[in-house]
């Protein structure tokens, strides 16, 4: 038998050396080859098939079926003629599972090559299968369930929530296939955006807007500390504001050493004394709170508790403030509209002052000419040298054509001018400003007397609707005192 090479391709190019029948052995011997597949693979045109058979397979005519095995080994092996219903696959002897499709469950398939079902692939295997063409995508194939998945790529979105939900401070939209990120004006996302550099805010960031909330008791000068009590001193030390008042301790090195009085609670703060007010009976904040006008008796408000002590030397004998009520003062009322009333709309202190106009309205104008009067209760003119003191606010029309106001003394039924608009006032008016007065009631000493005040519109005139008119408050008869 001679030798040749014989050189075939299956996939990859295969050359071996193989047999091939010498002339001289008559057609048993040649059969014998044959059948026993001494025929190594690559000679795929003496068996009739298009191409070389691995070694898992046999060709059947012209195709190349699974061989048939009992044993692993057998599916290596060229000399296998057992027919049990077992096949070479992947170099295994594997049992028989199917010979057509309909033998599988659906939707698997018959593999006629191995005898053996398997399921078709489904959806995508490989990233180029899911192209969809949309550059805002990033196309992948998940292989193991064969899925494809569109990410969106980074900026692109297709509704506003693609770009996310912005913060307090941004707010996240879509456009035209674009992110777009637009910062909100004077919006702050910590609370060292809203700091104002004022060490008596709290400052705070919340929901994007800042809040600079004044800090209780906090100051930077002593202006801010002002507790409106003319008798206290006020500082600011370190940011806290001191009140303090004559005759209590100042200085401290605990709150036991700033123990205040019944209306005053004291503590101590930064090595000073600071009060606060406390409330009960007897506690005041100004001098009008303790006034029950007693003769020559001096009434004040002294660390906020009132004290009465009794004058010497010169003193108040009446004192007339207007506060709550007229203080026994009579209007003459001849005008029903514009006439002396109690007052809440200007005054010097104590809430109150004795007015001639139209009540709750700045303005004395009624349409026509008008006047009015108002008499004090009797009191008895104190001892040489005694005055008639008070403050005066006349809002009129200047000169005497239009405007006249003044104030009398009514003594025996006989009425002497004290003050007027023409001599004490040059026929002028107070500015719009208050101004004290002072009149000498020594020639009637130990006389009974009566004030009485009074305002004439001569003629009436238009230009007077915004004028307070003639206001007076704290009106004091004083004199000598025992």
């Amino acid at each position: 038998m001679r030798v040749v090479l014989a050189c075939f391709v299956l996939f990859l190019t295969a050359c071996e050396l193989k047999p091939i029948a010498d002339p001289a052995l008559d057609a048993d011997d040649l059969n014998a080859q044959v059948d026993v597949q001494t025929v190594p693979d690559g000679v795929a045109e003496v068996l009739g098939c298009a191409y070389a058979c691995p070694a898992s397979q046999v060709c059947a005519g012209t195709e190349c079926v699974a061989k048939a095995c009992t044993a692993d080994v057998e599916c290596n092996d060229n000399s296998v003629t057992d027919e049990a219903q077992h096949y070479c696959f992947h170099g295994a002897c594997a049992g028989y599972q199917c010979a057509a499709d309909a033998d599988c469950a659906s939707p698997q398939k018959c593999n006629t090559l191995t005898f053996l079902c398997y399921t078709p692939a489904t959806g995508c295997t490989y990233d180029a299968m899911c192209a969809d063409n949309d550059a805002c995508t990033n196309d992948t194939c998940d292989k193991t369930t064969g899925a494809c998945k569109y990410a969106l790529a980074a900026g692109c979105c297709k509704v506003d929530g693609d770009c996310g939900g912005g913060s307090a401070c941004v707010v996240a939209s879509c456009k035209a296939g674009q992110c777009d990120w637009q910062s909100k004006a004077n919006c702050c996302q910590a609370n060292s955006d809203c700091a104002d550099g004022n060490a008596c805010t709290s400052d705070t960031c919340a929901g994007g807007k800042c809040t600079n909330a004044t800090v209780p008791g906090c100051c930077q000068n002593a202006g801010q500390c002002d507790d409106n009590d003319d008798s206290s001193v006020d500082s600011c030390t370190k940011n806290q504001c001191i009140h303090q008042w004559i005759g209590l301790a100042t200085t401290c090195a605990s709150a036991g050493d700033c123990p205040g009085n019944s209306c005053l609670a004291g503590s101590c703060l930064g090595g000073q004394c600071s009060y606060v007010p406390k409330a009960g009976t007897g506690c005041c904040s100004s001098n009008d709170a303790c006034m029950v006008n007693k003769a020559c008796q001096i009434d004040a408000c002294v660390a906020h508790v009132c004290q009465h002590t009794l004058a010497t030397g010169a003193g108040t004998h009446v004192w007339w403030h207007f506060d709550t009520s007229m203080d026994g003062w009579i209007a003459d009322m001849a005008h029903p509209t514009a006439y002396f009333h109690k007052t809440g709309l200007i005054y010097v202190s104590g809430g109150g002052a004795l007015r001639f106009g139209i009540p709750d309205q700045v303005s004395f104008e009624t349409g026509n000419a008008n006047k009015g009067a108002a008499t004090s209760p009797v009191f008895s003119v104190p001892a040489s040298p005694s005055q008639l003191k008070g403050w005066i606010y006349l809002d009129v029309e200047p000169g005497t054509a239009v405007h006249l106001a003044g104030i009398d003394l009514i003594v025996g039924g006989i009425t002497t001018p004290l003050w007027s608009k023409l001599k004490d006032l040059g026929g002028s008016t107070t500015g719009q400003t208050w101004k004290p007065f002072a009149v000498d009631l020594s020639p009637w000493a130990g006389q009974s007397a009566q004030v009485k005040v009074w305002f004439d519109q001569v003629k009436y005139d238009t230009s007077n609707k915004a004028k307070m008119g003639f206001v007076l408050d704290e009106l004091e008869v004083v004199g000598p005192c025992p």
